[in-house]
């Protein structure tokens, strides 16, 4: 098993990586409400590439934003090291936690990503 740290009621982000370029957010909560996780996270992030306000690719990896330490430990038993045709194509999904200046990145391409 694996073993996730939680600092009172605070959310933790996981990184995935190893996604299709062609998933989006909404394709990666699809997937993660087909394996019945859909009460496990609070919310889900793709940065992705946008031409013309359409989605293009993605950078292929996500976030994912666990409610607490039993959706952080359910989100790893089920996707990692898994491939997932539909969300990862033939490579394995890898879960971590997401690093502070991740969450920096994510936050840049964000903005970034706004018209």
């Amino acid at each position: 098993g694996w073993r996730g740290r939680t600092k009172g009621n605070k959310t933790i982000s996981l990184i995935v990586s190893n996604l299709n370029c062609r998933c989006s957010a909404d394709c990666l909560m699809s997937c993660l409400n087909d394996l019945g996780l859909d009460g496990c996270y609070a919310s889900v992030y793709v940065p992705s590439r946008c031409v013309k306000g359409k989605f293009s690719a993605n950078f292929g990896y996500g976030f994912i934003l666990c409610k607490d330490q039993a959706g952080v430990q359910a989100v790893f038993d089920c996707l990692n090291e898994q491939i997932m045709p539909r969300v990862s194509g033939s490579r394995s999904l890898e879960v971590q936690f997401s690093q502070r200046n991740s969450l920096g990145k994510r936050r840049a391409c964000r903005a970034a990503a706004a018209p």
